[in-house]
């Protein structure tokens, strides 16, 4: 099916209710932006939903880069357009959050859309930082994994561990990059 060509490719966001949606340069979430040297690049963001929602973000490298305020006027609705500065290869995302609503029992409202690549100088993004996180975030996930140990049988436990001893050798692949 062609929604999961669009997952493997990255066009996805999540989301507890809210929508997000940005294109970088004719690209979206999944692809690469090419740049032959430092630049910028024109974003255009949307961020909507049902419930009340607070603000809507543009994350650079895991740095909020610009925001914008829902409007008080109970249009649950952002949009804008903007130039963001690369100087180096990374990656842009948007993100929107709200308060908790009687109408999203899952508490504050959130969507995150995946990255759009930027790639400048043909040089990929330094993600020794990103990987270093998420191998923290394995440890604990599998130490939690370990001692709540829910698993209906032992084969159901080791495919997940497996899963995150095969998801940790990656991250140390990026680091040794």
């Amino acid at each position: 099916p062609k929604w999961i060509d669009g997952l493997r490719a990255g066009r996805s966001f999540v989301t507890n209710g809210p929508f997000v949606e940005m294109i970088a340069d004719q690209k979206r979430p999944g692809e690469v932006i090419k740049l032959s040297e430092p630049g910028k690049i024109k974003v255009k963001a949307r961020a909507w939903s049902h419930l009340p929602m607070q603000r809507a973000e543009l994350v650079q490298n895991g740095r909020v880069v610009a925001t914008r305020e829902f409007p008080a006027d109970g249009k649950q609705e952002v949009n804008w357009e903007q130039e963001v500065s690369f100087g180096r290869s990374g990656w842009l995302a948007l993100r929107a959050s709200g308060p908790s609503h009687a109408d999203n029992p899952g508490g504050p409202a959130y969507a995150h859309s995946s990255a759009v690549y930027v790639e400048v100088a043909g040089r990929p993004h330094e993600a020794r930082a990103d990987a270093q996180y998420f191998l923290k975030w394995i440890d604990r996930l599998e130490i939690a994994l370990r001692e709540r140990n829910r698993f209906p049988r032992a084969a159901q436990r080791e495919h997940a561990l497996a899963q995150l001893e095969q998801a940790r050798k990656a991250y140390v692949k990026l680091i040794g990059r």
